[in-house]
């Protein structure tokens, strides 16, 4: 089902809609199983509801987040989108706040209530009651009063969702792709460009696109003009998800149920209530909830794999931009412990002095495996202001100490691996754009809180210390190891056993003592998919990698579950992001013809003949194309001359058929 995506198309500005985006609906069938395949109910529940009420209603995603019953009238069927419905949600008071700094004189509930929230597509309506799959969608909505998560935290369900579909490329499937899937099934029903305009919120320019695309109208009178069997536009055969109400496996509600019967008993229940319906988020009080999200910003660049996306609160900040300054210095603390003589009470000061001035790296339990002078952002440093600090990484913390004069152990935050749960390369806040170019942000959790750090660093900096964490954190991490889950294709009778991982810059490596199974080590440069699945292990069901790598024998898919739940995530995190990178850079790869057909010959011979045998080419010319191709990462030295990496596997696959041609 690749060909149902859209992975080559050009990059798109952003916000904008167009026709080459949308999902065929093959493809949105199966996305929506893909949301039907999560392992938790709740992110199941919210994930099939977004996928439907996006990809077939066009709304977006402040739209499904504000979403309650009082926009619904089930009798009609009919969904009204209002032009504005005061709401106290994080992200409305974030919007009047930013509002008031745009030069708003009014207070801040005043902008609250006489403002938001406001959609930016206007009021519309929009009916639903054709399919009972889409009413019980809304249904489910209305039953949780509103849908209780961010829009990060959304896009962290799409993704995942398109990870599980078959045939979908999850790094080309965002709200932008829903919302196009929507416009272009309206368009395809055969609704003009200014009923589509109104139907998903934008202007007639943008439907035109997709209706001068799909064409639905057209065909629907050419069946008819030639007298073509209605069984080949009927509804029911190209859109089988919102026809057929009968409940697929794990969908979190029995479209059958929701029918005109269920719609005309709901809004009879509806009238009998003597209060209207109103938005029924609660208003909070922006000076003392606990996430100031207009201080903080959101993640420029999103990285949904990641732990700093989490479910409740996707908005990816600093936790508490402002915390208390610390009453008192360490050095400062209660000196006078009765001192009961003058010899005493200088002692104590003499200790206390000597506090003040300590090394904080004393606080590392062994040599700094990295150091570094920068800016850091932490909430737990310098009330979360970017000052300049110097960075140690321990062999079981990460320790940033501000670069003062005195270096107070009290101007230090520590903090131990065994509390990271997540990194990301180049997060950067938005409200620190102006202070940071490129960082790593490192996720951990203190006091039943998650907390990040963010910490300036260029170049080979970012990756030598995020590998370093990983390194650490991931040395020895106990394993299931399915090795190989497949060979050529073809599923074997594996096992998983007991073994133990280690990572480095290029590699993962497996111990697994002695077993069935034995030791082996997947050079990341070796891998040509990666994938995450569920596996049986020990009579439980447990998240896996499964990564299809090269190996002295051929490619060959293995699994790798860890014991540990953080663990896991991490290791997903280290080996996927080395995979999306090599991934844009094939994406990003013009080649030759000379250079595809040097491919095409490498794969063809397979490490077993020299290939200056099949390619037409002088020695030195064949030659400079080899090392042009070892540049891009594509071919390396060989017994036989040279061979493909795992992305110039990748690439023969991907550029095979422009070969041919």
């Amino acid at each position: 089902m690749d060909d149902h995506t859209h992975a080559n198309r050009p990059t798109q500005p952003a916000g904008g809609l167009e026709p080459s985006m949308a999902l065929d609906p093959s493809a949105f069938y199966s996305l929506y199983l893909g949301s039907l395949a999560l392992p938790d109910d709740t992110h199941r529940t919210h994930a099939s509801v977004v996928t439907l009420l996006s990809g077939r209603l066009g709304l977006r995603p402040g739209e499904i987040q504000h979403l309650h019953e009082g926009w619904i009238d089930w009798d009609r069927g009919e969904l009204r989108i209002p032009d504005r419905d005061p709401c106290a949600c994080d992200l409305c008071w974030q919007t009047a706040r930013n509002a008031q700094r745009a030069g708003d004189g009014r207070r801040l509930n005043q902008i609250i209530t006489e403002t938001m929230w406001t959609s930016p597509g206007g009021g519309r309506t929009i009916p639903f009651a054709w399919s009972n799959r889409l009413t019980a969608a809304l249904a489910t909505v209305c039953e949780e009063e509103y849908l209780d998560v961010s829009v990060e935290a959304i896009a962290q369900l799409i993704t995942a969702s398109a990870e599980l579909a078959k045939g979908l490329d999850a790094d080309a499937i965002d709200f932008r792709t829903l919302r196009a899937t929507g416009a272009s099934f309206f368009a395809d029903t055969g609704f003009p460009a200014h009923r589509v305009a109104g139907l998903i919120g934008e202007s007639p320019g943008v439907a035109r696109e997709f209706t001068r695309r799909e064409g639905g109208d057209a065909r629907e009178q050419l069946f008819r003009l030639f007298g073509a069997s209605p069984e080949e536009a009927a509804p029911e055969e190209t859109y089988p998800l919102l026809t057929d109400p009968d409940p697929f496996e794990q969908e979190p509600f029995d479209p059958s149920t929701y029918d005109a019967d269920w719609r005309h008993d709901r809004a009879e229940t509806v009238a009998q209530d003597d209060d209207p319906l109103r938005n029924p988020r609660p208003v909070t009080n922006p000076t003392e909830t606990s996430l100031d999200t207009e201080t903080l910003g959101t993640r420029r660049y999103l990285d949904t794999d990641s732990d700093l996306v989490t479910e409740n609160n996707g908005a990816t900040t600093l936790r508490q931009w402002v915390h208390d300054q610390e009453a008192t210095r360490r050095n400062g603390t209660e000196s006078a412990t009765a001192a009961s003589s003058s010899a005493s009470t200088t002692e104590t000061q003499t200790i206390a002095a000597e506090a003040a001035i300590a090394d904080p790296r004393d606080q590392l339990d062994g040599e700094p495996l990295f150091t570094a002078e920068t800016t850091v952002a932490c909430a737990d440093l310098a009330d979360g202001t970017p000052v300049a600090c110097r960075v140690f990484l321990g062999p079981e913390s990460l320790l940033l100490v501000h670069a003062d004069d005195e270096m107070a152990p009290s101007d230090a935050k520590q903090i131990t691996l065994s509390s990271v749960v997540g990194q990301s390369v180049d997060y950067v806040p938005s409200k620190l754009e102006d202070t940071f170019d490129s960082t790593v942000g490192v996720a951990y959790n203190e006091g039943g809180g998650r907390e990040i750090a963010v910490i300036g660093l260029s170049g080979n900096d970012r990756i030598t210390l995020a590998n370093a964490v990983f390194k650490q954190i991931l040395s020895e991490c106990p394993v299931f190891v399915t090795h190989p889950a497949k060979r050529g294709g073809r599923v074997t009778d594996q096992e998983p056993v007991n073994g133990r991982l280690t990572v480095d810059n290029r590699s993962l490596s497996i111990t697994t003592s002695g077993q069935s199974t034995s030791d082996f080590s997947i050079d990341l440069s070796d891998i040509m998919h990666m994938d995450t699945a569920r596996q049986q292990v020990e009579g439980e069901e447990r998240w896996s990698l499964s990564i299809k790598h090269l190996t002295d024998n051929g490619a060959v898919n293995s699994k790798i579950a860890a014991r540990n739940d953080r663990q896991y995530k991490l290791l997903r995190q280290f080996a996927k992001r080395e995979y999306r990178t090599r991934k844009q850079r094939l994406r990003e790869l013009s080649l030759s013809e000379d250079e595809k057909e040097v491919l095409v010959a490498l794969y063809s011979a397979s490490n077993q003949m020299d290939i200056s045998m099949i390619i037409d080419q002088d020695a030195a010319e064949l030659q400079a194309i080899i090392d042009s191709l070892s540049d891009a990462g594509l071919a390396r030295s060989a017994d036989q001359g040279a061979e493909l990496t795992g992305l110039g596997r990748v690439a023969v696959n991907r550029k095979i058929e422009d070969v041919n041609a």
